[in-house]
């Protein structure tokens, strides 16, 4: 096992926190990012309410689309530089 630092040689840091900077801004700001947001969370628990519960269709989620939401993404900043800081455990 090597340690390798994520944000140093591996563009899996900087991918996934960019894809979850832009799917946040997508779901409070585009009106399909949030549409697709309600229904997609609203299918994720379908099958086992179906089994455990007896729901004979999926629930829709309300989500509530506020732009002023969008203050939170500098957070996305610090979990990227907090990431390029540490050292994870690597195989191979």
């Amino acid at each position: 096992m090597r340690l390798v630092r994520p944000g140093a040689g591996n563009p899996a840091l900087a991918v996934s926190c960019a894809l979850t900077a832009l799917v946040f801004a997508a779901v409070k700001t585009v009106p399909l990012g949030h549409e697709a947001y309600e229904v997609g969370l609203g299918l994720l628990p379908y099958p086992f309410r179906a089994l455990f519960v007896g729901a004979t269709e999926p629930t829709r989620v309300a989500l509530m689309m506020d732009a002023t939401d969008l203050v939170a993404l500098p957070a996305v900043l610090l979990a990227w530089r907090w990431g390029r800081s540490e050292a994870a455990p690597v195989s191979g």
